[in-house]
């Protein structure tokens, strides 16, 4: 006999998922505040206009979350 499904269940399992994304957001976002000021003083000068790219980008994204 299968068991079924309530709603409790269901929004038990859609919790446990924004928790997994919150998380990972989360630490994307502390890689993010770390790397700024390596980039942000020049200590990567080749690398710093793409990173202002993908800081920008990752911004916008999280501004829309």
């Amino acid at each position: 006999m299968a068991l079924s499904t309530g709603p409790a269940q269901i929004w038990e399992q859609r919790l446990g998922i924004l928790d997994e994304c919150l998380h990972t957001l989360n630490q994307i976002q502390r890689k993010f505040v770390y790397l700024e000021p390596i980039f942000g003083r020049g200590a990567l000068p080749k690398e710093q206009g793409r990173f202002r790219g993908v800081d920008k980008e990752f911004r916008d994204i999280m501004s829309e979350i």
